[in-house]
């Protein structure tokens, strides 16, 4: 497991990361904001189909399923954001309305998304060791959260934020947006463990080397070198990632379609 670590006389370095980049302008939104040194996220209430919204607003919110998650992480030590609060409203049937969760803003740290689209990173992008020192600190703590049986359902570069300074010691990494949680099932958790590398394959073949994917792996695996068994989970991550792109292309076609056999209704 890695160590999080302040660095002391890096500040200057991670300042200069972020000239031309400010939150705020990524998150002025009427679902995310910013307010002052807090960030606040309204979460939508499900609507179909219709049966089911109305019983899964019966349940526990979002927000308040992301604050449990939030605090089995910080009790096996992964780093998180941290002063989470939970606001939600429900009818006098027990029906949610709405709910929203803020918590205490991470300045310091960004995205990977971020990381790979802006182009004030660009800079930081060529830097061939920190990313490398990147795939390490995420692959090392995806398998602590597994080893401690705690398994994120939907991992990306989205929610999973680093502190961009190729100065420090340590690279300080922080997980956002977690709606997964700890599971029972032998069988179940190898699954899981399957599609947490699986959610994030999309990403890394975007925005990583092969050689950072295979980096990954081995850190991620705990070998320097990939037995067969290996190779077949690697198979497992692919296929499953493929099938799932698939699906949700034809979910969007079909979307697509949908809406223009409407408009041409209209007309």
């Amino acid at each position: 497991m890695p160590k999080i670590e302040e660095p002391e006389e890096s500040k200057s370095a991670a300042s200069s990361c972020f000239e031309g980049f400010r939150l705020e302008d990524h998150f002025d939104s009427p679902r995310k904001r910013v307010s002052g040194d807090r960030f606040i996220k309204r979460l939508r209430r499900p609507t179909r189909p219709f049966w089911l919204a109305w019983f899964r607003r019966l349940k526990a919110s979002r927000s308040m399923r992301e604050m449990r998650c939030y605090d089995i992480l910080r009790r096996i030590g992964v780093p998180c954001p941290r002063d989470v609060q939970v606001h939600e409203e429900r009818s006098f049937l027990g029906f949610l309305r709405y709910s929203e969760i803020s918590m205490e803003l991470i300045r310091d740290a960004v995205d990977l998304k971020f990381l790979a689209t802006l182009s004030c990173f660009s800079g930081l992008r060529e830097n061939t060791r920190w990313r490398k020192a990147v795939v390490r600190t995420a692959a090392r703590w995806i398998r602590h959260m597994h080893e401690n049986g705690f398994y994120n359902s939907k991992l990306h570069f989205g929610n999973i934020m680093v502190v961009p300074d190729p100065e420090a010691p340590e690279v300080k990494m922080y997980f956002i947006d977690v709606t997964g949680g700890p599971l029972s099932f032998l069988a179940t958790r190898d699954r899981s463990r399957m599609k947490d590398v699986a959610y994030l394959y999309p990403d890394a073949m975007r925005w990583c080397t092969p050689r950072e994917r295979i980096l990954f792996m081995h850190e991620f695996l705990g070998t320097r070198k990939l037995s067969d068994s290996h190779r077949r989970f690697i198979d497992d991550i692919i296929r499953y990632s493929t099938r799932k792109k698939k699906i949700k292309a034809y979910l969007s076609q079909r979307r697509r379609a949908s809406k223009a056999n409407v408009n041409n209704y209209f007309k």
